[in-house]
Protein backbone atom coordinates (compact mmCIF):
# COMPACT_ATOMS: atom_id res chain seq x y z
CA UNK A 1 0.00 0.00 0.00
CA UNK A 2 2.87 2.18 1.14
CA UNK A 3 4.75 1.59 -2.48
CA UNK A 4 1.30 2.25 -4.61
CA UNK A 5 0.98 5.62 -2.77
CA UNK A 6 4.60 6.80 -3.40
CA UNK A 7 4.35 5.68 -7.18
CA UNK A 8 0.93 8.27 -7.02
CA UNK A 9 2.29 10.90 -5.64
CA UNK A 10 5.84 10.68 -7.76
CA UNK A 11 3.25 10.49 -10.96
CA UNK A 12 1.36 13.11 -9.97
CA UNK A 13 4.61 15.07 -9.10
CA UNK A 14 6.05 14.60 -12.46
CA UNK A 15 2.96 15.34 -14.20
CA UNK A 16 1.43 18.20 -12.54
CA UNK A 17 5.62 20.01 -12.23
CA UNK A 18 5.03 21.55 -15.92
CA UNK A 19 1.50 23.37 -14.64
CA UNK A 20 3.93 25.55 -12.19
CA UNK A 21 6.47 26.11 -14.47
CA UNK A 22 3.79 27.89 -16.89
CA UNK A 23 3.25 30.15 -14.17
CA UNK A 24 6.52 30.70 -12.32
CA UNK A 25 8.80 33.71 -13.81
CA UNK A 26 11.87 32.10 -15.27
CA UNK A 27 12.99 28.46 -16.05
CA UNK A 28 12.54 25.44 -14.57
CA UNK A 29 16.19 23.24 -13.94
CA UNK A 30 14.78 20.14 -14.92
CA UNK A 31 18.38 18.38 -14.06
CA UNK A 32 17.30 19.55 -10.63
CA UNK A 33 13.72 18.73 -10.89
CA UNK A 34 14.82 14.98 -12.20
CA UNK A 35 17.32 14.34 -9.63
CA UNK A 36 15.15 15.71 -6.78
CA UNK A 37 12.15 13.27 -8.36
CA UNK A 38 14.98 10.36 -8.38
CA UNK A 39 15.19 11.39 -4.42
CA UNK A 40 11.77 10.93 -3.46
CA UNK A 41 11.53 7.41 -5.34
CA UNK A 42 14.79 6.35 -3.81
CA UNK A 43 13.44 7.66 -0.29
CA UNK A 44 9.71 6.52 -0.73
CA UNK A 45 10.96 3.16 -1.56
CA UNK A 46 13.26 2.66 1.39
CA UNK A 47 11.65 4.24 4.19
CA UNK A 48 8.26 5.20 3.28
CA UNK A 49 7.32 8.62 3.60
CA UNK A 50 9.77 9.81 6.08
CA UNK A 51 12.29 8.41 3.47
CA UNK A 52 10.51 10.80 0.83
CA UNK A 53 11.91 13.69 2.74
CA UNK A 54 15.12 12.53 3.08
CA UNK A 55 15.21 11.54 -0.62
CA UNK A 56 14.40 15.08 -1.63
CA UNK A 57 17.49 16.33 0.05
CA UNK A 58 19.36 13.46 -1.42
CA UNK A 59 18.47 14.22 -5.29
CA UNK A 60 19.10 17.99 -4.07
CA UNK A 61 22.27 17.71 -3.22
CA UNK A 62 23.26 15.48 -6.32
CA UNK A 63 21.85 17.90 -8.45
CA UNK A 64 23.72 20.86 -6.61
CA UNK A 65 27.24 18.27 -7.45
CA UNK A 66 26.12 17.92 -10.81
CA UNK A 67 25.58 21.72 -10.92
CA UNK A 68 29.13 21.90 -9.77
CA UNK A 69 30.63 19.58 -12.11
CA UNK A 70 29.51 21.80 -14.94
CA UNK A 71 30.81 24.92 -13.40
CA UNK A 72 33.99 23.10 -12.66
CA UNK A 73 34.13 22.25 -15.92
CA UNK A 74 33.16 25.07 -18.11
CA UNK A 75 35.94 27.16 -15.87
CA UNK A 76 38.32 24.56 -17.27
CA UNK A 77 37.24 24.83 -20.79
CA UNK A 78 37.53 28.56 -20.49
CA UNK A 79 41.31 28.07 -18.42
CA UNK A 80 42.51 26.30 -21.52
CA UNK A 81 41.32 29.19 -23.96
CA UNK A 82 43.21 31.81 -22.05
CA UNK A 83 46.13 29.67 -21.74
CA UNK A 84 46.44 29.17 -25.19
CA UNK A 85 45.41 33.21 -25.92
CA UNK A 86 48.73 33.89 -23.50
CA UNK A 87 50.76 31.00 -25.43
CA UNK A 88 49.77 33.13 -28.58
CA UNK A 89 50.97 36.43 -27.10
CA UNK A 90 54.10 35.28 -26.45
CA UNK A 91 55.11 33.72 -29.36
CA UNK A 92 54.27 37.31 -31.15
CA UNK A 93 55.62 39.17 -28.53
CA UNK A 94 59.02 37.06 -29.34
CA UNK A 95 58.75 37.10 -33.00
CA UNK A 96 58.52 40.99 -32.29
CA UNK A 97 61.66 40.74 -30.06
CA UNK A 98 63.84 38.68 -32.55
CA UNK A 99 62.78 41.33 -35.19
CA UNK A 100 63.75 44.08 -33.73
CA UNK A 101 66.80 42.85 -32.15
CA UNK A 102 67.95 41.38 -36.17
CA UNK A 103 66.90 45.10 -37.26
CA UNK A 104 69.42 46.52 -34.29
CA UNK A 105 71.98 44.00 -35.44
CA UNK A 106 71.67 44.97 -39.18
CA UNK A 107 71.80 48.70 -38.35
CA UNK A 108 75.01 48.46 -36.70
CA UNK A 109 76.21 46.79 -38.82
CA UNK A 110 75.59 49.30 -41.72
CA UNK A 111 76.83 52.00 -39.37
CA UNK A 112 79.95 50.50 -38.54
CA UNK A 113 80.59 49.89 -42.66
CA UNK A 114 79.30 53.22 -43.44
CA UNK A 115 81.85 54.54 -40.40
CA UNK A 116 85.15 52.15 -41.80
CA UNK A 117 84.32 52.24 -45.47
CA UNK A 118 83.18 55.83 -46.01
CA UNK A 119 85.62 58.67 -46.66
CA UNK A 120 85.36 61.33 -49.81
CA UNK A 121 88.47 63.64 -50.85
CA UNK A 122 87.65 67.18 -52.53
CA UNK A 123 89.93 69.48 -54.53
CA UNK A 124 90.64 73.11 -54.63
CA UNK A 125 92.35 75.50 -57.50
CA UNK A 126 95.73 76.80 -56.52
CA UNK A 127 95.52 79.70 -53.93
CA UNK A 128 91.49 79.06 -53.86
CA UNK A 129 88.94 78.08 -51.29
CA UNK A 130 86.12 78.33 -53.59
CA UNK A 131 84.03 75.28 -54.13
CA UNK A 132 83.46 74.08 -57.95
CA UNK A 133 79.44 73.30 -59.24
CA UNK A 134 79.94 69.84 -59.62
CA UNK A 135 81.70 69.47 -56.09
CA UNK A 136 78.70 71.36 -54.58
CA UNK A 137 76.15 68.47 -56.56
CA UNK A 138 78.02 65.75 -54.75
CA UNK A 139 78.07 67.81 -50.92
CA UNK A 140 74.39 67.69 -51.31
CA UNK A 141 74.55 64.04 -51.84
CA UNK A 142 76.19 63.47 -48.81
CA UNK A 143 74.37 65.04 -47.00
CA UNK A 144 71.10 63.34 -48.16
CA UNK A 145 72.85 60.34 -47.40
CA UNK A 146 73.34 61.27 -43.59
CA UNK A 147 69.71 61.95 -42.89
CA UNK A 148 69.35 58.32 -42.99
CA UNK A 149 72.16 57.51 -40.12
CA UNK A 150 71.60 60.59 -37.61
CA UNK A 151 74.20 58.80 -35.30
CA UNK A 152 77.29 59.48 -37.72
CA UNK A 153 79.13 63.16 -37.80
CA UNK A 154 81.18 64.59 -40.40
CA UNK A 155 85.10 65.45 -39.88
CA UNK A 156 86.48 67.74 -42.32
CA UNK A 157 90.25 68.00 -42.96
CA UNK A 158 91.43 70.85 -44.84
CA UNK A 159 95.35 71.24 -46.43
CA UNK A 160 97.58 73.35 -48.53
CA UNK A 161 100.64 72.88 -50.69
CA UNK A 162 104.05 73.71 -49.74
CA UNK A 163 103.54 76.53 -51.80
CA UNK A 164 103.13 79.61 -49.44
CA UNK A 165 104.16 80.59 -45.55
CA UNK A 166 102.83 78.58 -43.16
CA UNK A 167 101.04 81.22 -41.99
CA UNK A 168 99.46 81.90 -45.12
CA UNK A 169 98.81 78.47 -45.60
CA UNK A 170 97.23 77.58 -42.63
CA UNK A 171 94.23 80.15 -43.11
CA UNK A 172 93.76 79.23 -46.59
CA UNK A 173 93.48 75.78 -45.29
CA UNK A 174 90.90 77.02 -43.13
CA UNK A 175 88.84 78.92 -45.43
CA UNK A 176 88.46 75.79 -47.53
CA UNK A 177 87.35 73.71 -44.23
CA UNK A 178 85.11 76.59 -43.89
CA UNK A 179 83.61 76.34 -47.54
CA UNK A 180 83.12 73.06 -47.24
CA UNK A 181 81.19 73.47 -43.92
CA UNK A 182 79.14 76.32 -45.60
CA UNK A 183 77.72 74.34 -48.69
CA UNK A 184 77.05 71.46 -46.25
CA UNK A 185 74.74 73.28 -43.62
CA UNK A 186 73.13 74.98 -46.96
CA UNK A 187 72.17 71.33 -48.21
CA UNK A 188 70.43 70.81 -44.64
CA UNK A 189 73.27 69.02 -41.98
CA UNK A 190 72.89 70.33 -39.11
CA UNK A 191 75.78 72.41 -37.41
CA UNK A 192 76.30 70.09 -34.47
CA UNK A 193 77.12 67.19 -37.19
CA UNK A 194 80.02 68.96 -38.78
CA UNK A 195 83.47 68.92 -37.41
CA UNK A 196 86.15 70.84 -38.80
CA UNK A 197 89.98 70.37 -38.62
CA UNK A 198 92.77 72.25 -40.90
CA UNK A 199 96.49 71.64 -41.13
CA UNK A 200 98.00 74.14 -43.28
CA UNK A 201 100.77 72.61 -45.41
CA UNK A 202 102.06 70.86 -42.13
CA UNK A 203 100.92 67.27 -44.16
CA UNK A 204 101.97 68.16 -47.42
CA UNK A 205 104.22 65.77 -48.97
CA UNK A 206 104.99 66.28 -52.76
CA UNK A 207 107.66 68.48 -53.77
CA UNK A 208 107.21 71.78 -55.48
CA UNK A 209 107.95 70.61 -58.97
CA UNK A 210 105.13 68.08 -58.89
CA UNK A 211 102.17 70.04 -59.97
CA UNK A 212 100.19 66.68 -59.80
CA UNK A 213 100.80 65.38 -56.43
CA UNK A 214 100.82 69.28 -55.27
CA UNK A 215 96.58 68.91 -56.41
CA UNK A 216 96.45 66.05 -53.61
CA UNK A 217 97.94 67.85 -51.12
CA UNK A 218 95.48 70.73 -51.16
CA UNK A 219 92.32 68.21 -51.17
CA UNK A 220 89.66 68.25 -48.50
CA UNK A 221 89.46 64.85 -46.78
CA UNK A 222 85.73 64.42 -45.55
CA UNK A 223 85.18 61.04 -42.66
CA UNK A 224 82.58 59.75 -41.27
CA UNK A 225 82.67 59.14 -37.22
CA UNK A 226 80.18 57.98 -34.53
CA UNK A 227 78.74 59.95 -32.10
CA UNK A 228 80.70 62.72 -30.14
CA UNK A 229 84.46 61.28 -31.86
CA UNK A 230 85.59 64.60 -33.82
Amino acid sequence: MKKRLIALMLTGFLTQQPLFADEEVGSIDTHSLKAAASGVLIGGILAGPPGMLVGLAGGALVSEIGNGQREISSLNQTLKENHSELAQEQMQSAARHRAVKEMLESKHARLSAMEEGFSFCLGFRTDSAMIEPRIAEQLTSITTMLQAFPELKLRILAGADKRGSDTYNRALSHARAEAVADQLKASGLPADRISIHYVGNTEAIYPLDDEEGLGFDRMVQLTLVKGDAS
